[in-house]
């Protein structure tokens, strides 16, 4: 959803919260902090969710959702970063496409029919 997004926005705009960021964090200490907490909200649901994928044993035991959260997070900004800078979807899709292989790594192979997959 978000690679077609940014593609039908022909990759202009990118992320509001990382744009504020890159801008704010060395002029503005109250703002960076609350772009600070705005990823850190956003941290915090894809982690929930991951939390979730774990216990219903979608994702190994070993498995760490703050860590994977913050991946998600990391190749998210980068990807919607480069697409905006090249007006390509290509990088997004590529950070995304591996975070989505290496969840789908991290299920157990007994899963089958909830296995995640990469598109």
């Amino acid at each position: 959803m978000i690679v077609s997004i940014q593609r039908e926005a022909d990759c202009r705009g990118g992320c509001p919260l990382g744009s504020l960021g890159s801008e704010l964090a060395e002029l503005d200490h109250a703002a960076r902090c609350d772009v600070t907490a705005g990823y850190a909200r956003w941290e915090a649901a894809i982690s929930a969710c991951l939390t979730g994928m774990r216990d219903r044993g979608q994702l190994s035991a070993a498995a760490d959702p703050a860590q994977l959260a913050i991946a998600v997070l990391a190749a998210l900004q980068g990807g919607l970063l480069l697409a905006k800078v090249e007006r390509d979807v290509r990088p997004l899709a590529a950070a995304l496409d591996v975070m989505i292989s290496l969840l789908a790594s991290l299920a157990p192979a007994s899963q089958g029919e909830h296995k995640i997959e990469a598109r």
